[in-house]
């Protein structure tokens, strides 16, 4: 599941070429996202099945969470999918482009049983051109702050409901969620027995209305794993995803 930051400095974005979908109307939280509403969003594939979001940063470059490459970091095994609207294999995506490959390069350190520092880079096969449904986001500055009550915006190809809702279409998910201040987030997460992580700066806490957020679902009959950053619960608690406040770098 991707997660984004937007606010009000549009203008100083648009200078820098990314961060802008020049077709993104209008957002409904929870929702399928209109086509083209996040040209940034990719697709990870492996032997034929969705794994993980992950965002396009260049022309070149795919940021994704370490933990969806880490238990197969062989870059011949990967597709990257790009301008998807749906998974649905019955239903055109007119505007896709496909990549594999090149090389992957998680953070060196990446502590799987923490989710500290979970970020890796996939570097493409070959360049892509941006095109309206396909388009770079920005990095966060280093200096950047993310104030409770940000709002944010997380998508991807999850499941839309709890367990007995209707299954999902395939189609692309965006759900408006807002920034919690950490502390409040470890304090409510140090109440699950089996939680054992502490919520460190470089992680962002995000929540939305009751049954709305970025869930983990776990499913033994299916190799589609539900995009996310640290396995969460909606109904109750908020979604924790990676800060990149001060990882930002050139990967070339």
């Amino acid at each position: 599941m991707s997660f984004y930051i937007l606010d009000d400095t549009r203008k100083a974005i648009k200078a820098q070429g990314c961060g802008v979908s020049s077709l993104n109307t209008r957002i409904v939280g929870g929702e399928d996202a209109p086509v083209g509403n996040w040209p940034w969003q990719v697709s990870l594939h492996i032997y034929g099945s969705h794994i993980c979001g992950g965002s396009l940063i260049s022309h070149e470059w795919v940021l994704t969470a370490a933990h969806c490459v880490y238990f197969s970091s062989s870059d011949s095994y990967w597709t990257v999918y790009l301008g998807r609207q749906s998974q649905n294999t019955s239903v055109s995506n007119p505007n896709e482009v496909s990549r594999g490959v090149q090389s992957i390069i998680t953070h060196p350190d990446y502590v799987p049983s923490q989710s500290s520092n979970d970020i890796a880079l996939l570097r493409l096969s070959e360049p892509v051109n941006f095109t309206s449904y396909i388009s770079p986001i920005c990095l966060a500055a280093n200096d950047s702050v993310f104030y409770t009550g940000t709002t944010c915006w997380s998508t991807g190809w999850g499941e839309t409901g709890f367990v007995g809702a209707k299954p999902s279409s395939g189609t692309l998910q965006e759900v408006q969620v807002n920034v919690v201040g950490n502390k409040e987030c470890d304090c409510k997460f140090q109440d699950i027995t089996f939680w054992d992580i502490t919520i460190t700066p470089t992680m962002i806490c995000a929540g939305g209305k009751t049954g709305k957020g970025t869930c983990y679902v776990s499913n033994t009959n299916s190799h589609n794993i539900v995009e996310f950053l640290i396995v969460i619960y909606c109904e109750t608690f908020q979604g924790v995803f990676f800060n990149m406040h001060g990882y930002e770098a050139d990967p070339s």
